[in-house]
């Protein structure tokens, strides 16, 4: 099958979250499978800096990059207006047997519902979260209060919407229309087995770091936003007086880290939180590795990546259950959080840290839920078999 990926952001911009990921990883698997996958995408790489290249040979990923007219409104704003790329899809469209649209907020999803109906190739569209009521105002939101009803006639023009969890279609699809639930449906993101590691605690990380022999290393990592509850993270450890412990903070700003430092300062724990700049490959495994625990007080997620990464580096979670990952605590490779408070997390925190035979348990459960539940080669022919039934109805 020729599958042509649309996603306004693309490897390697790895700090535009986990869309960049998912597609990425899907890409490889397909192709692995026996398929063709070409990505269009925008040039976007950083607030300053752009893709330099205009098409590129990925792992084996033929992508296309469009020029934004805007590279600041593009990272800022996640406002993404592509130059060339209608024309482009009109010239090359009948190469591909279907077209899946990744994300939300972007010309590239307008134009693929303009041309793609006219040609005859059927083409679905994925949100990753984007609309969630949390996200819709939290950044830009009068802007995409105005796109949904352009993008509401999106959806009922594609073939089939996907999200990834059971939530994100009874709460976000089913609340623009019945009738687009309907036609929605549930593949969660997947995987690599083949990415699964073992705990290495590293000392020479621990004493770069300057951490005490005793000392717990709690660790997020992802975009430094409100959305992501790094404040109530930040309330939860200042009640903690009785464990030891440093917590690191790895992730791209936006908009909440100065916040979160006069937090910190205020709530007399700054001298035990550490922040980094957003980290990937082997620098990120290094950390989620050395790592005691990964604590993510989202207050909305679709199906968030950095949980099942950190289950992946064999590192048990605490997260929120606005992460929509009831499989965690499932196969007991962490905490739900019923209420996502400081104090409920706080107490989590405490009760992981006093049963240590449990944290054993705990990290070879996480590789379980990752290869039993989010096996990228399982999601991936998932992805096949929807895309070979609607190619079929055409």
């Amino acid at each position: 099958m020729r599958i042509l990926f649309t996603v306004p952001y693309f490897a390697p911009a790895w700090s535009f979250g986990g869309p960049v990921k998912v597609v990425y990883d899907l890409c490889k698997e397909f192709i692995r499978l026996g398929h063709e996958v070409t990505v269009a995408t925008t040039d976007v790489l950083t607030v300053e800096k752009r893709h330099n290249k205009k098409t590129d040979l990925l792992d084996g990923i033929n992508v296309v990059y469009f020029k934004n007219i805007s590279n600041f409104l593009a990272y800022k704003a996640n406002l993404y207006l592509p130059i060339g790329f209608r024309a482009w899809l009109k010239k090359n469209i009948y190469h591909y047997n279907i077209i899946h649209c990744h994300d939300l907020y972007s010309g590239l999803n307008v134009h693929v519902s303009q041309v793609a109906p006219k040609f005859r190739v059927p083409f679905i569209v994925q949100p990753h979260g984007a609309l969630n009521e949390i996200r819709m105002n939290a950044q830009m939101k009068t802007p995409k209060i105005l796109f949904l009803k352009i993008f509401a006639n999106i959806l009922k023009l594609s073939s089939a919407i996907i999200v990834s969890t059971n939530t994100e279609k009874n709460n976000e699809i089913n609340r623009i229309s019945q009738t687009l639930a309907r036609k929605t449906h549930v593949v969660p993101n997947g995987l690599n087995t083949s990415q699964l590691t073992q705990s290495k605690p590293n000392p020479a990380l621990r004493s770069r770091l300057r951490f005490k022999p005793d000392e717990k290393m709690i660790i997020y990592f992802g975009r430094i936003q409100y959305i992501k509850g790094l404040d109530i993270t930040l309330r939860a450890l200042a009640l903690i007086k009785d464990i030891p412990y440093k917590f690191v903070i790895i992730g791209r700003d936006e908009g909440a880290l100065s916040l979160l430092k006069e937090l910190a300062e205020n709530l007399c724990i700054k001298d035990r939180v550490i922040f980094f700049e957003s980290m990937f490959g082997k620098d990120l495994s290094e950390y989620l590795e050395t790592a005691d625990l990964f604590v993510f007080n989202s207050r909305s997620e679709s199906l968030p990546m950095a949980v099942l990464d950190a289950c992946a580096a064999a590192l048990p979670v605490i997260i929120s259950s606005d992460c929509n990952l009831p499989e965690v605590e499932i196969f007991g490779a962490g905490i739900v959080l019923k209420n996502n408070t400081p104090e409920d997390t706080a107490e989590a925190i405490r009760r992981y840290f006093k049963e240590p035979k449990k944290q054993i348990i705990m990290r070879q459960k996480c590789h379980s839920l990752i290869a039993n539940y989010f096996n990228l080669t399982t999601i991936a022919k998932q992805h096949l078999t929807l895309y070979g039934q609607i190619v079929k109805t055409r």
